[in-house]
Parts: structure tokens; sequence; C-alpha cells
């Protein structure tokens, strides 16, 4: 009996314990980096102006309690990084037809690590923009997706989409994110406007791969284009999605961005999530 009570006065401070190692390691407290015409950064094309720039604006999350970057790393059809598949991002180089002399990626994510915080790639995979805006990059030794294989493309309101349901374009987006996470320590992944451009199906004009491809299957498979067929990379892992502190992003209804959110995270031999 004696026994029994001891056990039962341990009780309390064990579920306790119990509770508390079945809650997150930390909260996540994310801000969204963007990079998309210099919104947030850069808001100049000098490498030393670029750095300092972006030490400022850790210094101040840091000092807000911030523990989770999301850095943009592509937009449309350009990235940070130096890339053997899509050009340096003009907004970074100035210059769509010259590729980047530094490296954004490892800058950032040193001098987020140096701060305790977490670095994220926040990447774009389908929208590649305007034809006009693919034209900066002409030149540029690495061709812009758009100039390279145009007939990957659907135009949808003057903008232009990879269209997922072609085989050639998984395998590049998973050559390119793949190279990606092989050359740079971020610590997970965030997939953005996977979603249709349109509600409406018959707007964005991917019915002829749907009619190769599709097996028969109804239309939710051009949806699950969008996702489950980036599973044949390698390893899976999930990571915490992320939210933006000053507004909750809103992300349609359609399939591929929660499967994408729930399920398909690419995994980097150097991420530390669970």
């Amino acid at each position: 009996m004696i026994m029994y009570r001891k056990i039962l006065s341990l009780l309390p401070a064990i579920l306790l314990t119990i509770a508390i190692n079945a809650q997150p390691k930390h909260e996540i407290r994310a801000v969204w980096l963007t990079t998309n015409s210099g919104l947030d950064w850069p808001q100049s094309t000098s490498e030393a102006t670029q750095k300092s720039s972006l030490i400022d604006i850790l210094d101040k999350l840091q000092a807000a309690n911030f523990n989770t970057i999301l850095l943009q790393v592509q937009v449309k059809g350009d990235v940070i990084w130096k890339s053997s598949y899509q050009p340096s991002m003009k907004t970074f180089t100035g210059n769509g037809n010259v590729n980047l002399s530094w490296e954004p990626c490892t800058f950032v994510i040193d001098e987020c690590h140096k701060r305790g915080m977490e670095c994220h790639a926040w990447i774009v995979p389908y929208r590649i923009g305007t034809a006009n805006e693919a034209k900066r990059y002409a030149s540029n030794p690495i061709k812009h997706p758009y100039l390279e294989h145009p007939e990957w493309c659907i135009e949808y309101s003057g903008a232009y989409y990879l269209d997922p349901g072609l085989p050639e374009v998984r395998q590049y987006l998973l050559d390119l994110y793949r190279e990606l996470i092989t050359n740079y320590d971020f610590d997970g992944t965030n997939f953005d406007y996977t979603r249709y451009p349109t509600t409406s199906l018959t707007d964005f004009n991917d019915s002829s791969s749907y009619s190769k491809y599709g097996n028969g299957m109804d239309h939710a498979y051009r949806h699950l284009q969008k996702s489950s067929r980036l599973r044949k990379y390698g390893s899976l892992r999930r990571i915490p999605r992320p939210r933006r502190v000053d507004e909750c992003r809103q992300t349609g209804h359609c399939l591929p961005t929660a499967l994408l959110e729930r399920e398909i995270r690419i995994h980097s031999a150097h991420a530390d999530v669970g």
C-alpha cells in the first residue's frame, strides 16, 4: 500500500515531464525576407551595401525575438545562388546578363546561425514571369526557363508558368533544388505559389499534358501533378509550417499547396528538423 501511494504521488510529476517533452523544441517566430524586386532586400546592387543592410535587418529581427528567416531564393525563374539551371536575379547583379560574383545564400545562412536563427529557403517552382521579364536574361549564359524551354510553359493572364504535368519539368525542378540543398546549409524549405493561378481549370490550359499523362483520371489529377510527383526525389521529411507574424497568408483551396505543406519537403542532409 505504501509503495502504491508513492507511485500515485509521483504520477503528476511524471505526466508533467511527458507533457513538457512532447512540446516543440521551440516556437517558430518567422518572417518572409522578400527579394522580389528588392521589396525587403536588397535595395542596392553593391555587394558591400547588400551585406551591411542584411546585417541591419537581422539585428533588428533578433532584437524583436524572431528566430526563423524565410529567405526568398527564387522569384520568377531567377535565383540568388550560383546555379547551373537558372540565371542570377537581376535585383542582386543589376545586370541580367551576368551572374553572381558572391554567395548571398551562404552569407544569409551564416549570419542567421550566428544569431541562433534558422534560415529556410523560400522557393517558387512554377511561376516564371512574363516574356519581358524573361528577356532581361536574354544574353545570360544561364538561360531563363522561358527562353530555354518555351514548350514547357503555359501562359495565363500575360505571365508564364512551368507545366508540372510534364515529366521533364518535374525532373528539371528536382535537379534545380537538389543543387540548392546540396550546396547550401539551409534548415528547411518552403514552397510558394504552388497553386493554380486561377480557380478555373479551363482558364489554365494544361490540357495537352493532362491528355498525354492523365491516364483517364479526373481533373483532380492536374492538381496532384503539382505535388505528388515531386516525391520521386530521395528522402522526404516534414518541417513545421512557418507563419507570418503580421498577417496570415492565404494559400487558397487547391490540393497541391496542402500536399506540399503537409507532406512534401525535400530532405537536406544538413537540416535538423523533426
